[in-house]
């Protein structure tokens, strides 16, 4: 699933925060930081990717906070 978050030219992007579910519903913890890719698309354009994120886990190990 890749998730559409509205954004205008020259705002600030907040922290991201992903959990991760079983098919059950049921929030499972993060094993370790996985890798991931950041795409800024404007209708359907692919316009940058992203490399410099920096992606944390919560304490508990059930949130992957990414900000940009």
């Amino acid at each position: 699933m890749q998730p559409y978050l509205p954004y205008s030219a020259g705002s600030c992007f907040p922290p991201l925060t992903v959990a991760c579910y079983d098919d059950y519903d049921n929030m499972i913890s993060f094993k370790s930081i996985p890798e991931i890719e950041i795409q800024l698309t404007s209708n359907g354009t692919v316009l940058s990717h992203l490399k410099n994120s920096k992606v944390d886990l919560s304490s508990d190990m059930y949130h992957m906070i990414v900000s940009v």
